[in-house]
Formats: C-alpha cells, sequence, structure tokens
C-alpha cells in the first residue's frame, strides 16, 4: 500500500485547485479584470490549464520519479491527448472518479454512488487543455488577429467550471501503485480538502 503521506500532499494539491478555481469564479463574476479584455482572458485560460495540469500529476504523486517525469515532459507535450496516453501507461486508473453521496435510511445514511454526467469527462479535459494551452502562447500574426472573444470566453469558460467543480466536489482517486482508493471531499469554500482511505474489498482466492 502507498503511503498516506502521499494523500497529504495531493490534498494540498486539491487546495491549490480550489485557490485557482476562486480566481477562476472571480473572473467569470467580471469581478476581476486584469485592465485589458485580452489578458484578463488569457490569465484565465491559464489558470484553467494549472487545474488541469493538477488533475493530471495528482495520482502520480506517490511516485516522485514519475511525477517529475511527466512533469517535465507537459513543458514540450502540446496536446493533451499526448499527455493523456502516457498517463494511461504509467496508471490506467489516474483519472478523478466523480461520485455523489445520496441520503439513505437506517445505519448507512448515505451511499456514494458514480456521477454519470454534467463533469468534465476525459475527451473535455484534452479540448479544454488544447484550447487554453493555444490561447496563453502569441497567436501568429498571419492567421488573424488572434484576439479572443470576452463575452464568448466568459461563457463558454462557465461550463468549463462547473464540469470542473462536479469532477472534483467528491471523488476517488487511485494513486499508481496502489491497490486501493482514496475518497477526496473537497470542502465548503473556506475548509481545506480532506481524504479518506477507500479499502477496495477484493475476494479471498479459492
Amino acid at each position: 500500500m502507498i503511503a498516506h503521506d502521499h494523500m497529504d500532499e495531493y490534498c494540498r494539491l486539491m487546495k491549490e485547485v480550489k485557490m485557482r478555481c476562486k480566481v477562476i469564479e472571480q473572473i467569470g463574476n467580471k469581478k476581476l479584470h486584469l485592465i485589458y479584455d485580452q489578458t484578463t482572458i488569457e490569465s484565465l485560460y491559464l489558470q484553467f490549464r494549472k487545474v488541469l495540469e493538477s488533475i493530471a500529476l495528482g495520482s502520480l504523486l506517490a511516485h516522485q520519479e514519475k511525477y517529475q517525469e511527466l512533469k517535465s515532459d507537459i513543458h514540450h507535450l502540446w496536446k493533451a491527448s499526448s499527455i493523456i496516453t502516457k498517463l494511461k501507461r504509467i496508471n490506467p486508473d489516474f483519472y478523478p472518479q466523480p461520485i455523489i453521496q445520496e441520503p439513505r435510511s437506517g445505519i448507512v445514511t448515505a451511499e456514494f454512488v458514480p456521477r454519470k454526467s454534467d463533469y468534465l469527462t476525459q475527451e473535455e479535459f484534452i479540448k479544454v487543455y488544447d484550447k487554453c494551452s493555444k490561447a496563453i502562447h502569441v497567436m501568429n500574426p498571419f492567421q488573424g488577429t488572434g484576439k479572443l472573444n470576452f463575452n464568448e470566453s466568459l461563457q463558454e469558460s462557465s461550463q468549463w467550471y462547473g464540469h470542473i467543480i462536479n469532477l472534483l466536489n467528491s471523488h476517488l482517486i487511485k494513486p499508481v501503485g496502489d491497490q486501493d482508493m482514496y475518497l477526496i471531499q473537497m470542502g465548503k469554500q473556506n475548509k481545506d480538502p480532506t481524504w479518506t482511505y477507500w479499502k477496495q474489498f477484493r475476494a479471498a482466492p479459492s
């Protein structure tokens, strides 16, 4: 089993994600503006990309060597599909599994069930990552103005934001090399994320 210390580190990473999401929310609500529309949207997309990188790297925290290797690769792997492919080779279960807490009567007062929709899927992850990567780099001046439409960008990013919240609010994560999983709860706005050991029960060998 992987040492639980790494889950403390994972929760610190998720706390950083929460802070970045606050910035995203403030820009989306037009409460934070960086003087110029273009720089505001670029800053918004930069926060999204940082959040996505944290999601991608989180399950590797238990193995520093693999974490550093992929973190280095991210700087020269332009397409998210390449990052996802490499991640799946290292840890096929790298992606968070979003869950919903449903109330139950009796001794067990709640049951965690998989969230089936309305969250950031791996396919949407790729789309958002690639768009953000393109937006935060200098555009080719010979291919149009390269300027982003402020209101359209805010509208589109609002859905991304909601899907990321639904992905991470309560999720299961399986660190690379571990047989079991961990329940992560992001907590209310001013609370730190927490983890709970989520042992998977396996049938005894016959």
